[in-house]
């Protein structure tokens, strides 16, 4: 408990400026099986009215075993009673061998944590997120405010998180909103679902909605997540006809060892747009990491 209100700045010393509450840097080795290296076209060819179209070879999603390192690191403050600056980066390389592709991502926050009361907390954040590969690059600053609310039932105790953000890239901006529960159910385990709303964007085809399930719990002894998602999308079009597409995940994650975690599912896409229809499997392993 005193580690809880040590995180939360409630012994924050007056007068004493900022005053560092934790710290960490750590690496991970990543190693992991990516169906779209290089953002390409998952279909050999597509049909737009009674037409049929072949896309070239290399424009053609291409997939592999991938390998590479993250690095991340944060540092909080306590900067007045109850009030936590936290500060975090993290920057990732991955690299197909197969094709000779590469992956890079990089971002960073800065999140003001305030305990507004016994069981209810609210966070205001502002950062940014780089993401590029060939054929794709993403620069998204961000804006987000949000909170959380602790509370009990007769099935367990509880946890509702929401958030609100807005990112501005180059091109458009875009406003979303989350909402979520997480619960601790005894003989059930963690439980958590949440829901996401994504404001359309006339031209640009971006996360509509989207809801989300997933359940933490032993099985045979060893920590196990059994996830499944939903994702709409919408708002652009293809060669001048609205595009909408619906996604779906199942993954199951499992702690096969205290260093290691293997992840297991399959994905698809159902689009209106047929070269746009695409399933594949997914497979990643989680390796500890190592901390500075």
């Amino acid at each position: 408990m005193k580690s809880l209100m040590e995180r939360d700045g409630i012994f924050h010393k007056k007068g004493g400026g900022f005053q560092k509450v934790n710290s960490y840097v750590g690496i991970r080795p990543l190693v992991g099986y990516d169906t779209n290296i290089n953002s390409g076209i998952p279909a050999e060819e597509f049909v737009l009215g009674d037409f049929t179209f072949r896309t070239n070879e290399e424009d053609q999603a291409k997939e592999g075993f991938t390998v590479g390192a993250l690095v991340m690191g944060s540092v909080h403050y306590s900067v007045a009673p109850a009030h936590v600056l936290k500060l975090s980066a993290h920057a990732s390389v991955e690299y197909a061998p197969e094709h000779d592709l590469s992956k890079f991502a990089v971002a960073g926050s800065s999140c003001l944590s305030s305990h507004v009361k016994s069981y209810t907390w609210l966070d205001s954040c502002a950062g940014f997120r780089v993401a590029e590969k060939e054929n794709a690059s993403v620069e998204e600053p961000f804006l987000s405010f949000g909170g959380s609310q602790a509370f009990a039932t007769d099935l367990g105790h509880h946890e509702a998180v929401w958030n609100a953000k807005r990112t501005f890239r180059s091109d458009y901006s875009k406003n979303y909103f989350d909402l979520g529960l997480r619960s601790a159910i005894p003989d059930v385990g963690a439980l958590y679902t949440g829901i996401t709303w994504g404001e359309e964007v006339d031209g640009f085809h971006t996360t509509l909605g989207g809801a989300s399930v997933a359940l933490t719990r032993p099985i045979m002894d060893r920590k196990t997540t059994i996830s499944a998602s939903y994702v709409k999308s919408g708002g652009g079009t293809h060669f001048g006809l609205p595009r909408s597409d619906d996604g779906y995940t199942v993954k199951v994650r499992s702690q096969v060892h205290e260093n290691l975690a293997v992840s297991l599912g399959y994905t698809w896409n159902n689009s209106n747009i047929d070269m746009y229809n695409d399933e594949s499997v997914i497979f990643g392993v989680d390796l500890q990491s190592w901390r500075f």
